[in-house]
C-alpha cells in the first residue's frame, strides 16, 4: 500500500496579510481620486482585464517604495490574489452591475446594490492588504537607475493583455496616457521646491 503523497504547497495569500488600513490603501484611495484616474483604470479593467488593485499596487511600489516589478513579480502577485479576485471581488462586482440593469434595477434594489458595492470595496481593501503584505516582505533594493513610474501602467497592462491587439486600442492608449500624466503630476506635487 502506497503512502499518501504530501499536499502540494501553495502560497497562502492570508499568511502575511497586512492590516487593511495601511499605506497602500491610503495611496490607492488618493491616487484613484486624481483627475481621470478612475476612468482610465476602468478602461484598462474592461478592455484588458487589468486588476486595478494590482495596477495601483505597482504604481505604489514604484513611487513610494522605489520597487519596479518585473514580469515575473507581476505574475507572482497576480497568482497571490487571483483566487480572491475571481471568487470574491469579481463576483460581488458582477452582482452589483447586474442589479444596476433591467429587470433588477429599481428603487427597491438600490439599497441592496449599495451594500454590495460597500462589500466589493471592502473586498478590494483586503486584496490590497494581501499585496501590502507582499511588499513588506521584500528586501531593500538598490534603485539604479531610478524607477520610471510613468511606464508602470503600460507594464501592468502588458501583463494582463498578453499579446492581444487590444493593448493598442485608442481608448487603451488614452487611458495609459492619463495614468502617466497622473503619476507625473503627483510626483511634481510631492517634490519640494
Amino acid at each position: 500500500m502506497a503512502a499518501p503523497s504530501a499536499p502540494v504547497a501553495t502560497p497562502d495569500p492570508f499568511a502575511d496579510i497586512a492590516e487593511p488600513d495601511n499605506d497602500l490603501w491610503h495611496f490607492a484611495l488618493s491616487f484613484y481620486g486624481r483627475e481621470d484616474v478612475s476612468s482610465a483604470c476602468l478602461v484598462l479593467q474592461d478592455q484588458l482585464g487589468v486588476d486595478v488593485n494590482i495596477l495601483l499596487f505597482a504604481i505604489f511600489a514604484g513611487i513610494e517604495r522605489g520597487i519596479t516589478l518585473d514580469m515575473q513579480e507581476l505574475a507572482a502577485i497576480d497568482g497571490l490574489v487571483r483566487g480572491w479576485r475571481t471568487d470574491i471581488v469579481q463576483v460581488l462586482r458582477q452582482i452589483r452591475k447586474r442589479l444596476k440593469s433591467a429587470p433588477f434595477s429599481s428603487s427597491a434594489t438600490e439599497e441592496l446594490r449599495n451594500r454590495i458595492k460597500a462589500d466589493e470595496i471592502k473586498a478590494e481593501q483586503i486584496e490590497l492588504a494581501m499585496l501590502a503584505g507582499w511588499v513588506e516582505r521584500q528586501p531593500p533594493r538598490r534603485v539604479d537607475p531610478p524607477v520610471d513610474a510613468q511606464s508602470i501602467p503600460l507594464q501592468v497592462a502588458r501583463h494582463f493583455a498578453g499579446k492581444t491587439e487590444a493593448l493598442h486600442a485608442p481608448d487603451v492608449d488614452e487611458a495609459l496616457r492619463k495614468l502617466a500624466r497622473a503619476i507625473g503630476a503627483g510626483n511634481r506635487r510631492e517634490t519640494p521646491s
